[in-house]
């Protein structure tokens, strides 16, 4: 896998700005920096105010910029713009992308069987906690719990939905059992990536479930920094973005 990201944010007039901020996306690099050096609506501003960067590290202005070599590094390209969040990966191929809402809050996007909305700030608490270099296992619990909703809840409370899956051969009974075993393990091993992998080639496979459901999910933390609930929206048209769900 490769850490390309970028980041994005959403103006107030409902336009999303987004583009390249380099190499070595993860958790511990870009999202710890965005977190130390630009979480104010100022720093923000600042930053997308650069254009896309290939490094994203210590800002330009102030006491960085004399005193440190290792800084921000702009491409000279400016920024992308759309109307959707869904929209910020149309023009770059990438890893990581972090976003910056209306609530001046930064949100990390994990793109996996959907793409996961998580406060920045739990994803780095979970590696501060457990003191683990990836946010790897972390991401895999929660994907693996979109999957548990699915085949649980979902199935159970939504009589459409579970019409529609008796058309399509989904065996909710069986997708529990294996998000049961990984949800239990301490850690993602060879035999719960196997489990995954399985999990993910049946909803990849399944058209029919991203076409009734939105392809984002929030996640909504709790005070001790896991995640409360997650919030899984049925899809609909004119489509909402995920800061009008809580």
């Amino acid at each position: 896998m490769a850490d390309i990201s970028i980041i994005a944010r959403r103006l107030p007039d409902g336009r999303v700005q987004y583009g390249w901020s380099g190499n070595g996306g993860y958790c511990r690099t870009v999202g710890r920096t965005l977190l130390t050096y630009y979480n104010t609506p100022e720093m923000v501003e600042y930053l997308f105010g650069l254009g896309q960067v290939s490094v994203l590290a210590r800002p330009l202005n102030g006491e960085y910029e004399y005193n440190e070599t290792w800084h921000t590094t702009p491409t000279g390209k400016p920024h992308y713009w759309t109307d959707s969040e869904q929209r910020i990966y149309e023009k770059l191929f990438v890893d990581y992308a972090y976003f910056y809402d209306i609530d001046q809050k930064w949100y990390y996007i994990d793109s996996g069987a959907c793409n996961v909305k998580i406060p920045l700030e739990t994803v780095w608490g979970y590696l501060e906690r457990t003191g683990e270099r990836s946010e790897e296992s972390f991401l895999w619990k929660i994907q693996t719990r979109i999957f548990a909703y699915i085949a649980g809840d979902l199935y159970e409370q939504d009589e459409e939905f579970r019409v529609l899956a008796s058309q399509h051969r989904f065996d909710p009974d069986q997708i529990l059992s294996d998000t049961a075993e990984v949800l239990a393990a301490d850690d993602i091993g060879e035999a719960e990536y196997r489990i995954l992998k399985k999990l993910y080639s049946l909803f990849r496979n399944s058209e029919w479930i991203y076409n009734y459901i939105d392809d984002w999910v929030v996640a909504v933390p709790s005070e001790d920094g896991s995640i409360e609930r997650l919030i899984v929206r049925k899809r609909e048209e004119p489509r909402k973005e995920t800061i009008e769900w809580v």
